[in-house]
C-alpha cells in the first residue's frame, strides 16, 4: 500500500510539474521559470550534453565534402634531358572521388548521430526540470502544510481559552481543558516536525540550481489553479510516447546503425581518382 501511494505522489509531482500553471499572477510562474534557466545555465552535465550535440551537428557538413584537393610540386635542381628539351619543375592536381552514394550515407550516419545527441540532451533537461519543479512544488506543499497547522494551533488555542474561562466560571468541565492541551501539544509536535523538513528540501532545491539558496527565500504561490488534462488517457498515453525523448533516442541510434550499415559497403567499394599534371620543359639547345 505505501508503494502504490508513492506511485500516485509520483504521478500527480509528474502532472503538476508539466501541466499545472500558478494561479493568482504571472509572477510565481516566472519565478519557477527564472530557477528552471538558472539550474539549466549552472548544470555542467547538461552543458556537456549540449556541446556534444553541436559538435555532432558540426561533423554532418564534413563527411559530406569530397576530399581535400591534392596538389604537389617537384623541382628538378639538375633538369632531366629529353627529346623536347629540359625538365625544370612539375605541378600535379588530384581529386578522390568515393564511390556512388558514399558521402550521403556517410553524412546520414552523422545526421542521425547528431539527432541522436539532441534526444540525450532534451531528455536530459526534461530530467533536470522536473527535478527542480518536482522540489519546488514539495516546498509549496510543506509551505500549506505549515500554514494550516498553524491556523489549526490559532483555533485550539482560542479553544482551549474558552474552555477556561467556562472551567472558571463553573459552567465548563476540566476534560476540555486537557483535551484541548493534548491537541494542542500535537499540533505542534506535527508542525515541528514539518518545519524540520524544510532545511534537507531547501538543500536539495539548492544541489538542483547548483547555487546556494536560503531557507525561506524561495518564491513560492499562495494557491494553484487546478486544469483538467483535456484529454482521453489513451490520447494521453500515445502522446507521452511519440514525444519521449529517451525513446526517439533510441529510435535516432537505430537509424544511425542502419545508414552505418550501408556506408560500410559502400566504402569498400573502389574509389576514383583524377588528376592533372603540368611539366614545364625549356628549349632544346641544340
Amino acid at each position: 500500500m505505501i508503494r502504490r501511494n508513492k506511485k500516485h505522489v509520483n504521478l500527480l509531482l509528474l502532472v503538476i510539474s508539466t501541466l499545472l500553471p500558478f494561479g493568482n499572477s504571472g509572477f510565481s510562474q516566472d519565478s519557477l521559470n527564472n530557477y528552471l534557466t538558472t539550474a539549466a545555465q549552472n548544470n555542467p552535465g547538461l552543458q556537456a550534453k549540449f556541446k556534444e550535440y553541436h559538435a555532432a551537428l558540426e561533423r554532418v557538413p564534413q563527411v559530406g565534402a569530397l576530399p581535400d584537393l591534392s596538389v604537389s610540386f617537384s623541382y628538378f635542381i639538375s633538369p632531366i634531358e629529353t627529346r623536347v628539351g629540359p625538365q625544370r619543375f612539375r605541378v600535379g592536381l588530384k581529386q578522390k572521388f568515393p564511390w556512388f552514394g558514399t558521402l550521403k550515407a556517410r553524412k546520414s550516419v552523422e545526421a542521425a548521430r547528431a539527432r541522436a545527441k539532441q534526444e540525450a540532451f532534451q531528455s536530459a533537461k526534461q530530467k533536470l526540470y522536473f527535478d527542480v519543479k518536482e522540489t519546488y512544488y514539495k516546498l509549496y506543499i510543506l509551505q500549506r502544510q505549515e500554514a494550516l497547522l498553524r491556523e489549526n494551533l490559532s483555533w485550539v488555542k482560542t479553544h482551549k481559552n474558552i474552555a477556561n474561562m467556562k472551567f472558571e466560571s463553573g459552567e465548563g468541565s476540566m476534560v476540555d481543558v486537557l483535551r484541548a492541551n493534548m491537541e494542542i501539544a500535537e499540533l505542534q509536535n506535527t508542525l515541528a516536525k514539518v518545519e524540520d523538513r524544510r532545511v534537507p528540501l531547501t538543500e536539495e532545491f539548492s544541489s538542483h540550481l547548483n547555487q546556494p539558496v536560503d531557507t525561506g527565500a524561495i518564491a513560492l504561490p499562495d494557491t494553484l489553479r487546478t486544469d483538467t488534462l483535456g484529454m482521453s488517457k489513451q490520447a494521453l498515453m500515445d502522446s507521452i510516447i511519440d514525444n519521449n525523448e529517451g525513446l526517439q533516442q533510441l529510435d535516432q541510434q537505430r537509424t544511425m546503425w542502419e545508414h552505418k550499415q550501408e556506408a560500410a559497403k559502400k566504402g569498400g567499394m573502389p574509389s576514383i581518382s583524377l588528376g592533372l599534371n603540368y611539366i614545364n620543359t625549356g628549349q632544346r639547345t641544340d
